[in-house]
Formats: structure tokens, C-alpha cells, sequence
């Protein structure tokens, strides 16, 4: 691998161990707010927004490890429950921004098409999630 593919890879690899740093918080963030939610459809939504966020998670994880051959550790961030539920959406809503940008910015520099093609699957769970996600503010 030549010096210009390495970096690619440490840049990569730099940006999957950060976004795998909320992958703990995010889940029990994710499933505290389908339980406290008011409303059941909003339960329903969370808990597909759930099963969108463990699939992606699990994603980053296998590319990661396609890449590496060994699994990514990261100190993972502490659940804290959000004081109010409006509070947990807006966390959720700006994380999911904040990982659109991080998996562009990936996309951008893949190095094999397997990479980018992986990176495409998460990228559209997190189109899905988002979804998700505005129609759970419609119904504050």
C-alpha cells in the first residue's frame, strides 16, 4: 500500500472509531425514549430508528474490521438521560446530521468500491433514520 492509501485508511479508520463512540449511549438513548415516549406510534418509530441505528453500528463495525482484521475499540461515551424527551429527539436529530457528514466525508475518500458500496448502505439507513426522525418531531 503506498503512503497516499495508508493515510486514507488511518483517516478512515479515525472517523469509524469516532463514530462508533456514542454506538452505547445511542442505543439506551434510543430505547429510553421509546419507552418514555407519550405516544405509541412514536414508541414505533423509536424502536425502528433502534433497529436502524444497531444495524448501522453493526456495519461499521464489519467494515472496520474488513479493513483491519481486528475489531475497533473505542471508549464509548456515558448513557445520560436526556432532562426532557424534547431534549433526547434534538440530541438524536443533531447526532444523525453530525454522522451524514462524517459518512460523506468518508464516501468521498473510499479506497475500494466494497468500502464505498458499505459506507452507501450506512449512508441510506441514516436517510431512513432521519425520516424517522421528522415524523417523530411532528408528533411534539
Amino acid at each position: 500500500m503506498n503512503s497516499h492509501a495508508l493515510r486514507q485508511l488511518a483517516e478512515t479508520n479515525s472517523i469509524i472509531e469516532e463514530l462508533m463512540k456514542t454506538e452505547s449511549s445511542d442505543v439506551l438513548m434510543i430505547d429510553y425514549l421509546s419507552v418514555v415516549a407519550t405516544r405509541e406510534e412514536a414508541s414505533f418509530l423509536w424502536r425502528q430508528v433502534l433497529q436502524s441505528r444497531r444495524s448501522h453500528y453493526d456495519w461499521l463495525r464489519g467494515l472496520f474490521y474488513q479493513m483491519n482484521g481486528r475489531w475497533p475499540e473505542v471508549d464509548q461515551e456515558i448513557f445520560r438521560p436526556p432532562s426532557t424527551y424534547e431534549e433526547g429527539l434534538y440530541i438524536q436529530i443533531r447526532r444523525l446530521e453530525y454522522r451524514k457528514v462524517q459518512m460523506m466525508k468518508l464516501m468521498n475518500q473510499t479506497i475500494t468500491l466494497y468500502v464505498h458500496q458499505s459506507l452507501q448502505i450506512i449512508y441510506n439507513q441514516m436517510q431512513y433514520e432521519e425520516l424517522l426522525l421528522r415524523q417523530l418531531q411532528r408528533f411534539e
